[in-house]
């Protein structure tokens, strides 16, 4: 009985004997390209929009973390569809406008609608640090460059509808996290992620499976 109290003193004072900055708080902001089924008619330039980041994580030693993050973007690209919904106080809603995209795009897609949504994704990402995985003892938590790959799983969500499916289908994320200590609270972080969606997330049917989008978010990480 001594034996297995003691065991599990030592694995509880090994579990809280993490660094005192292994918490951190992000909040970052850039830019996202939305993949949907007729996105690649337009030019790259015209699809860039903003994204944004909102998340809190933990470093469990130096190679293994976890956070949560709510991710906000905007989605523009082109689509067959022109329909009118009504929102939820009855009143008629125009989704697409092909005007807009004449005008905003380019003569490419002169037989498709303008598209634009706005939609969040809370998801939960498991990250290795692999600038102190391949690096050398003496210099574990020492590196200008800290670089962590990750992949994890999310619930997208629309959060303007615009006649869009505002479901949560699963997301699967992966991408590269950046980091680059400025001082022992905070780092200045470039995040470079990757995200597959529904093929329906744009609500419109293709004849994909899968749609997604890209960003590339730049910020601070405080600490603690």
């Amino acid at each position: 009985m001594k034996k297995l109290i003691l065991s599990a003193a030592i694995i509880l004072s090994a579990a809280l004997s993490v660094s005192a900055q292994s918490w951190f708080v992000n909040v970052a902001g850039g830019a996202s390209i939305y993949g949907g089924e007729h996105n690649r008619q337009l030019k790259t330039t015209k699809l860039i929009t903003y994204a944004g980041d909102l998340s809190a994580g933990r470093w469990f030693n130096p190679y293994i973390g976890a956070r949560l993050s709510f991710s906000d973007f905007n989605a523009k690209g082109a689509t067959w569809e022109s329909y009118i919904k009504q929102d939820a106080n009855g009143k008629p809603v125009h989704v697409n406008d092909i005007n807009a995209l004449k005008k905003n795009y380019d003569s490419m897609a002169q037989f498709l609608f303008a598209q634009q949504f706005n939609a969040m994704n809370l998801h939960a990402d498991i990250m290795v640090n692999l600038s102190n995985l391949l690096g050398s003892d003496e210099k574990i938590d020492q590196h200008t460059w800290n670089a962590s790959p990750y992949v994890g799983l999310g619930f997208p969500y629309v959060l303007s509808s615009n006649g869009k499916s505002a479901g949560l289908p699963l997301a699967v994320n992966a991408g590269l996290y950046n980091a680059f200590p400025v001082s022992e609270k905070i780092d200045i972080i470039a995040d470079l992620r990757g995200v597959l969606l529904d093929e329906e997330f744009d609500g419109e049917s293709g004849d994909s499976k899968l749609e997604g989008y890209s960003s590339l978010t730049i910020g601070v990480s405080f600490k603690f």
